[in-house]
């Protein structure tokens, strides 16, 4: 939640899919790893507003770093 929390290295995503990829629907976008039940619903929420599926092409990609945490 802030930059001085520690690291939990077995939470994260692995994402199978690249922006512009084509996906078929059932067809996973990420797989989502983590250990806190309680926190689960919320980082789903998340990753579900992360995504746009549409069928028209990528032309521009947004930046996807927006913010550096030193």
């Amino acid at each position: 939640m802030k930059a001085s929390d520690n690291i939990d290295f077995a939470v994260g995503f692995t994402n199978p899919k690249k922006i512009g990829d084509k996906v078929a629907q059932g067809e996973p976008l990420l797989i989502m790893h983590y250990n806190d039940e309680s926190k689960f619903a919320e980082a789903e929420k998340i990753a579900k507003e992360s995504y746009i599926i549409g069928d028209k092409s990528v032309s521009k990609i947004s930046r996807l770093v927006t913010v550096r945490i030193v």
